[in-house]
């Protein structure tokens, strides 16, 4: 998928089924996530892949005591349909979460804080740069492969609590949650304000731009749609035999679990490849 397209159709999956994913998957998807640059190079984070009911349990009981305050007040103040679909979805998300095949738990080392003595602001957005670009580049990874991915913060509202849920060392600080599994939706494209409103020259208030049309069409552009993501599960029975694609890095034969994915896992080399259809024998 090319990047451009993974942006423009990119959103929040909150709505997923309960089917497994393999842990090549989501391994592959964290690989990924390692790409992203940190503060100086200390490639300091922590990934916590969680598949526990039991702790899922957990800390879907600290989602559900922060929800039951920020949700009612949410749909007490909003009142736009968009809104409505986003507290809806969430609220979905809140009622299913030991459901969610996967929780990524990303976390920082380091970082420790005096106890009180004030930061400035630019500490906390030094430490916390280096665990949301890679955040960022897990859930691309998982839209790239047909996953439905979301980023959340409320079950670790209480560091103290989500550390004990998690055994977290004093060390590891718990940041945020990318949930994953296999999409009931899909994704698209999405409402976004003009460019020219949000941007400003050289001082806060000076926007030339803001009367100036998009330099690029977001919607029903020539070769970027919004597809329907591809349930790639392990093919059953009662599907039918999909194509035979080649393995871009080794050439061996790739037997993809739909005929329409656009990648698949090589058996031969472990590595994921895009689709390159081939008559196979």
């Amino acid at each position: 998928m090319p990047i451009v397209e993974a942006m423009l159709t990119q959103r929040a999956i909150r709505r997923v089924k309960p089917d497994p994913v393999d842990d090549r998957i989501v391994l592959r998807c964290l690989e990924l996530a390692l790409e992203a640059p940190t503060g100086s190079n200390r490639q300091n984070w922590e990934f916590v892949v969680v598949k526990d009911r039991t702790v899922k349990a957990k800390l879907g009981a600290q989602y559900r005591r922060l929800w039951k305050l920020y949700g009612g007040l949410g749909r007490r103040i909003r009142s736009g349909e968009q809104s409505v679909k986003i507290l809806n979805s969430v609220q979905w998300q809140v009622d299913h979460f030991e459901e969610i095949p996967v929780l990524v738990v990303c976390c920082l080392r380091g970082g420790f804080r005096v106890p009180f003595l004030p930061q400035p602001p630019i500490a906390a957005s030094s430490h916390y740069g280096s665990i949301y670009p890679s955040a960022q580049n897990l859930l691309l990874a998982a839209q790239s492969v047909g996953l439905g991915a979301a980023l959340i913060t409320m079950p670790l509202w209480s560091n103290t609590v989500a550390r004990r849920i998690l055994r977290l060392p004093a060390s590891v600080e718990p940041c945020c949650i990318v949930a994953l599994g296999w999409p009931k939706g899909r994704y698209g494209s999405k409402p976004r304000k003009p460019v020219g409103t949000v941007v400003h020259l050289d001082q806060y208030g000076q926007q030339p731009w803001r009367d100036q049309a998009p330099t690029t069409e977001r919607h029903h552009r020539p070769g970027v749609h919004s597809p329907r993501i591809v349930d790639q599960r392990p093919a059953t029975a009662n599907r039918q035999s999909p194509a035979i694609w080649r393995c871009k890095h080794c050439g061996a034969l790739v037997h993809p679990a739909n005929e329409s994915a656009p990648v698949a896992w090589c058996a031969r080399c472990g590595r994921l490849t895009e689709s390159r259809r081939d008559g196979g024998d």
